[in-house]
């Protein structure tokens, strides 16, 4: 459904209706036709199904009691929509997204709503990359760390051209970083899991979410890219700058 905010004419529109998709990047608003997407049923996707229908059915069995406490949590926290309208969760919105945080990082579910304790936020990330011998994509974050209750949800985009400023819809889940992680993290596994070798001369994007393990509250993201495939490298005494082909 298309989300609209007008100020005497139509200021913004967002969202799908009549068979079109409302949007807007920074040239301005834009629509196109809609296309429903083919359903691969991959085997990221099917996990992923199957744990859904199962949080959305689960929550006709919670007690009113349970019921309770998502829904007086709820009116404590504020979400935005597409055009920026702030707004109060439903208490099965907030299960849902709660629950659905906590199957990303592999705990258990709750039934009961759990206030977000005060965290740690992310301050900033960076990835180096190791060329000679053993191909090795290594992850920096601060504070490290990671704090006792805090996972990281590490996102990742396919190379992408170096012209691509942000990536929001090519990034997927790739691993999950445990609480008391240290930085100087090796993804280079992951991501080849995931994407294949990295191809030299393409922007990489990779974002990390911090979830609270007690509640299932994400926090803020911190973002950052690199160029695949540059790095100075000694030979014979001498720095000399190249491009590793894989």
């Amino acid at each position: 459904m298309a989300q609209i905010a007008t100020s005497g004419i139509v200021s913004d529109i967002r969202g799908t209706t009549g068979g079109a998709i409302f949007a807007k990047n920074h040239y301005g608003n834009y629509f196109k036709s809609f296309a429903s997407p083919i359903n691969r049923n991959s085997q990221y996707q099917k996990p992923n199904y199957v744990n859904w229908r199962s949080i959305v059915k689960y929550w006709q069995f919670l007690t009113e009691d349970q019921r309770l406490t998502w829904k007086s949590l709820a009116l404590t926290v504020t979400w935005h929509n597409k055009v920026g309208t702030a707004y109060h969760p439903t208490g099965q919105q907030l299960y849902l997204y709660c629950n659905q945080n906590l199957f990303t990082i592999n705990q258990p579910f709750i039934a009961s709503a759990v206030a977000p304790i005060s965290q740690t936020l992310i301050s900033s990330c960076n990835i180096t990359e190791n060329l000679i011998n053993i191909y090795g994509m290594i992850l920096h974050f601060t504070p490290t760390p990671t704090s006792t209750t805090i996972y990281y949800k590490v996102y990742a985009s396919d190379g992408l051209s170096p012209g691509i400023s942000h990536a929001y819809k090519y990034l997927k889940h790739i691993y999950t970083i445990s609480p008391d992680t240290p930085t100087i993290f090796d993804l280079s596994q992951y991501y080849i899991a995931r994407f294949g070798q990295p191809k030299t001369g393409k922007k990489i994007f990779i974002k990390l979410t911090p979830v609270e393990s007690t509640s299932g509250f994400d926090s803020i993201s911190v973002h950052c890219n690199f160029i695949a495939g540059k790095l100075i490298y000694l030979h014979y005494g001498f720095y000399t700058m190249f491009s590793y082909s894989y």
